[in-house]
Formats: structure tokens, sequence, C-alpha cells
């Protein structure tokens, strides 16, 4: 008589690969291209400073008489703190039983924590249009987001800036637009003329995709530009470096967390210059555990942080595409 073996016979162990994989995206640009430095108060002070307009008629009579001006200090901008935060716990049983993948569950939730924590702050930063907010025990403190602070901008003709670049998102949305080398210029164009000089270029998919038929000359791809490496039979669907005509060459780098309009498509493309881009933390992440109620282990992970724009200037947006 033949046996029949089956893979749900009775003693026989399952078998569970000792890897867990996780896809999920974690990628944070504005969090990484930013310095992380110290914030002292949950008001975050810094001052901007300009020169003065250059003068084509600076010229002196001999022994003319002086003609001093005050020094400006610059101005004083300040953002307010924000607590991000991410609880997690597991039960006692669940801790010590044996585990594929890890051994212990509540490190396993310490680590997902941590990196959903330092993508939420990306988005924070880059997504939201938020007004900062001064908190207290009834209202949660918030940062002015990056959408605050730019002033070279372009936008859809219906669009316009905030009234103010003090940390206050009152800025109007525009009917979307598609994403063009010529919007590109034209934002490189304010950079250069107000002394920004970004280096970054971050877009969402539907920006990327976009700027990947961004030839320098306005044509259409293909009928000017060759991407095709036929010895090695790859074809190119992509643009890393974009060379302006003011000497800024900006590094394509794709986001997931920038602002959407309609649906998922991103709205925004923002030329970033990471020497004036600090997230100031009162408080870096740190783990804390909860008192223990009952069978369980429950922790948290938390930051306080802000947004620094050292100089409303020093940045770029593209707003209002997507169409």
């Amino acid at each position: 008589m033949a046996f029949e073996v089956t893979s749900d016979a009775a003693g026989v162990r399952e078998h569970l690969s000792n890897f867990k994989y996780n896809i999920s995206p974690v990628h944070t640009p504005m969090l990484q291209a930013a310095e992380w430095t110290t914030a002292t108060n949950t008001i975050h002070q810094w001052t901007e400073d300009t020169l003065a307009a250059a003068s084509s008629g600076n010229a002196w009579k001999e022994g003319e008489a002086k003609n001093t001006s005050a020094v400006t200090s610059g101005t004083t901008l300040a953002n307010n703190t924000q607590i991000s935060r991410k609880d997690y716990g597991v039960s006692g049983t669940v801790e010590v039983v044996t585990k594929a993948g890890r051994d212990s569950e509540i490190r396993l939730g310490q680590a997902k924590a941590m990196r959903e924590l330092k993508r939420d702050m990306d988005a924070v930063i880059c997504r939201s249009d938020q007004t900062k907010v001064t908190g207290n025990a009834s209202t949660a403190g918030k940062l002015g987001a990056l959408e605050c602070w730019v002033r070279n901008a372009d936008r859809a003709s219906d669009g316009a800036d905030p009234s103010e670049f003090t940390g206050a998102a009152n800025d109007t949305k525009g009917t979307v637009r598609n994403f063009t080398q010529s919007l590109l210029d034209l934002t490189i164009d304010e950079c250069f003329t107000n002394g920004a000089n970004p280096s970054l270029l971050v877009m969402g998919p539907t920006g990327r995709k976009d700027f990947n038929t961004f030839d320098g000359l306005g044509n259409v791809i293909g009928s000017s530009t060759k991407r095709t490496d036929s010895s090695d039979k790859t074809t190119f669907n992509t643009v890393d470096v974009y060379m302006s005509s003011f000497g800024i060459e900006l590094k394509a780098v794709n986001s997931r967390h920038l602002r959407t309009g309609a649906g998922t498509i991103d709205r925004d493309a923002w030329l970033i210059d990471p020497e004036h881009l600090k997230v100031p933390f009162l408080r870096s992440f740190q783990v804390t555990d909860f008192a223990r109620a009952g069978d369980s282990i429950e922790q948290s992970v938390l930051a306080e942080y802000t947004l620094e724009v050292s100089n409303t200037y020093a940045h770029g947006l593209v707003a209002d595409i997507g169409g």
C-alpha cells in the first residue's frame, strides 16, 4: 500500500522563514537634507539678514563728508516646536514566545516606530502647509511647515504667496498646470536674482516624470536627445542633474511626501539649499517605557523639533503642478 505524504500531516512543523520582509517606504529626503541642530526653547528663533542692493552710482568726491547709515542686524524669525510621537505595545506572552525573524517583539515595535516617526516628520516639513501653533495644555504645538517660509515661488495665475513669511501658511492654491522646463527655469531665475543657490530638486512621482522629458533646449524628447545605449541594451528614462544657465546645478531627488492636490498627485517641486534648511531638536529621538498596566509592555518613541529656514530667499518652489 502506497503511503500518501501531505504537507498538512500531523506532527509536521510549518516552515516559516527567519526573515521579516517589509517594503514600506522610509525614504525621508527633506529630513536627510536638513542639518540637525539644537533648539533651546519651544519657540526657536533665528536672524535673517540681507545685503543692500548693489548700486551702480557708488562714487564719492575727494574729501567729501561722511554719510553713515545705521548697521541693520536683520530680521528675527521664529518657529514653534512640535512633538511627534508613536506609541506601541505587546503582551507579555508575545514578548517571550519564539518568533520568526526577531528575538524581541517590543524591539521590533521600537524599530518600526522610529522609522514611521521619521517618515511623519518628513511629511510634516514638506507635505503639510500647516501654520505654526503655540502649544498649551489643550492645544498641540505645531511648527510652520516649509510652505510658510519660501519667497522664490512660481505659482499658477490664480495662486498667491503667503501675505507674510513668518510661519503662516495662508497662501492661495492655484489651478494645477503641467510641470514644464519653462516653469523650472523661471524659478531658477528668481532664485539667482535673490542670491539663492539651491542644489536639490525635490519632486514627487508626477513631477519627476515630467522632469524626465526636459532636454535643456525645450525640444521634445526623441527629436533632440537619445537615451538609448544599444551596446548595453539599455534605455534611460531619467534625468539626474539639471544644469541651468545661471550655474545652478540641481540634483534630482524623489520624494513620496510632497503636498498633494486632487487624489494623490503631487503639486509641488522644491529647489532646496541644504545649507539653509535646519531641523532643530528640543528633544531628539527618545524611547520612554510606560508604567506597566497588567500583562503588557508599552513604550513610546518621541521627538520634539521644529523647522528653521535660515533665509526665506534661499529656496525655490514650483507650485500648483500636476495637471
